[in-house]
């Protein structure tokens, strides 16, 4: 939640930045109580969990003593709370057509793992498929009980010398999951 350069009141009608915990506090407690009358039946921990979970990082991956989880989303909270999975895609390696190296998208998602999850694709980018690197189906599984999935982008060796190409995978929105 906001805890830095929070617009607020003092005595006299004066308005004022403040900072700290005291500042953030209102937006937690107000964004629990949100979910508790979406679900009143939430626990504090399954509170927390959703708080994490949908908030959106806003430094390194993953909480820090900079900035927490990152800024609340109440509506991925919400999302989440409800049973609707969070699906998001990030890069774990790059592809190079010397020594075949294979990339690889990571497709994650936030949320119940007790069903398999399957969520289509598109493909863009400057590399062609189909001659520059193996194409892809179109779509990845999460399977029942994990939380990720992987599509591996497997190129060509061939004898053209070519600059760098991107693969570029956008997750496409279905009715269940949202996209973080």
């Amino acid at each position: 939640a906001p805890g830095v350069a929070i617009l607020s009141t003092l005595p006299g009608g004066i308005h004022f930045e403040l900072d700290g915990t005291s500042m953030a506090a209102p937006h937690v407690s107000g964004a629990a109580a949100v979910l508790r009358s979406i679900v009143p039946t939430l626990t504090v921990e399954e509170i927390e969990a959703a708080l994490i979970d949908g908030s959106v990082d806003a430094g390194p991956p993953g909480p820090d003593n900079a900035v927490g989880a990152g800024r609340i989303d109440l509506l991925q909270s919400a999302s989440l709370v409800l049973g609707i999975p969070l699906v998001g895609v990030e890069t774990s390696a790059t592809a190079a057509e010397a020594g075949l190296v294979a990339g690889r998208f990571t497709v994650r998602r936030k949320g119940s793992a007790s069903a398999g999850l399957s969520i289509p694709y598109t493909v863009a980018g400057t590399a062609t498929p189909g001659s520059d690197y193996v194409a892809l189906p179109g779509s990845v599984t999460i399977p029942a009980g994990a939380t990720s999935a992987t599509i591996d982008v497997t190129p060509f060796d061939d004898a053209l010398v070519e600059l760098t190409e991107t693969v570029v995978v956008t997750l496409e929105p279905v009715a269940c999951p949202a996209i973080f």
